[in-house]
């Protein structure tokens, strides 16, 4: 039996969609390619299951969500270590000495957030510029160059951005932390698992050689090799709805799910693409709606090449076959609420699927 919810006081404002979750479990055949490389320079790889597994990171796959959300109407923060600068310029564009301007540009950045790459919309410089020249860009520091913890609060709250699917959708989608302002620390609607192949997978490499056409004969001027895989990729992403509807204040989330959806099958990492382009979308996705804790397929035991379907066909019934187990194993806490299957029926397109997931969160805001 289900324990009884809590029911929220007058003045705590329902959320409609919380508890909700969609959950994306993807299948794609990737050529030959090397999209996400490590530190060796060689595609990135994971041991699951007693095998080598080809992997992609999650955070490579976000940035390519990140960018191609661009694309389809979102506006985006800036991702910089570089805040001095950007303050500097806002500062002086409203009249503040530039020297002046730079030292304080430094002490709020060092203490926000020092050497780290920070997310920040444009807004949100702007608001920071108007707090530093209301202070005559001097502000009190300690002998380590620290502010008191009040004025650490008033810049923390500069950091309080109107987050909307215009501005700053990135950090809706994948939050915010800083270092010390932890109150503008912002948690992220999007839960990106890293991307493994569902079979075995041995990283190849490719013998190259350059020519110089200044070279008389035919000399090499130039012997190298790169590394490539070729897996079947599992991904598994989660949105929380709740927390989007929270991010952006219960404004245009049906729209933010229809961007995040078709970005999500649009993205691509950028590794490589010149030599080994890599240009490839979903084969195969089953998306769910439901109340409850995320279930992410682990695919633990390798699958085997079918010689008929390749990697997919045996992929495809593991898949199906995790997902209808944990449905059954876990009752009424699994709470389904609509569920979508794509790439088998050719007439479904992604236009499609958005469309619905969008229809699906427009109807319940509407309760």
């Amino acid at each position: 039996m289900k324990p009884k919810c809590i029911s929220a006081s007058p003045e705590t404002p329902l959320n409609p969609l919380e508890g909700l979750i969609i959950e994306y479990d993807i299948l794609q055949e990737c050529p030959m390619t090397c999209l996400n490389r490590g530190e060796d320079d060689l595609p990135k790889t994971a041991f699951i299951g007693g095998v080598t597994r080809a992997r992609m990171s999650s955070q490579c796959i976000k940035r390519a969500v990140r960018i191609e959300s661009r694309k389809h109407g979102a506006g985006l923060a800036i991702r910089t270590k570089k805040l001095p600068l950007l303050l500097t310029e806002a500062c002086v564009a409203r009249g503040a000495d530039r020297e002046q301007a730079g030292r304080c540009a430094e002490i709020i950045s060092d203490n926000l957030s020092p050497n780290t790459v920070l997310c920040i919309s444009r807004a949100e410089v702007e608001t920071l510029a108007d707090y530093a020249v209301s202070r005559d860009c001097s502000i009190a520091v300690d002998s380590k160059g620290k502010v008191s913890q009040t004025e650490l609060t008033k810049m923390g709250n500069c950091l309080s951005p109107e987050k909307t699917i215009k501005e700053g959708f990135d950090m809706v989608l994948f939050g915010r932390m800083t270092a010390h302002a932890h109150h503008a620390d912002i948690r992220g609607a999007a839960h990106f698992a890293h991307v493994i192949s569902t079979h075995a997978c041995n990283t190849e490499l490719d013998y190259f050689t350059a020519m110089d056409d200044l070279e008389t004969g035919k000399m090499c001027a130039h012997i190298g090799e790169h590394g490539f895989s070729s897996p079947l990729y599992y991904r598994y992403v989660g949105l929380n709805l709740g927390r989007l509807w929270q991010n952006l204040g219960g404004r245009d989330v049906d729209e933010a799910v229809r961007i995040f959806t078709v970005s999500l099958y649009l993205a691509v990492p950028e590794g490589r693409q010149s030599s080994m382009s890599g240009a490839f979308q979903w084969d195969y996705a089953r998306v769910r709606i439901r109340k409850g804790q995320p279930m992410q397929v682990s695919f633990m035991t390798p699958v085997q090449c079918d010689m008929e379907g390749g990697y997919m066909k045996s992929s495809k019934k593991v898949l199906n076959a995790a997902l209808r187990r944990k449905e059954n194993v876990s009752g009424d806490y699994y709470g389904l609420l609509a569920s979508y299957t794509f790439g088998e029926d050719e007439s479904f397109t992604i236009d499609d699927l958005a469309d619905r997931l969008a229809d699906f969160v427009r109807a319940r805001q509407a309760v």
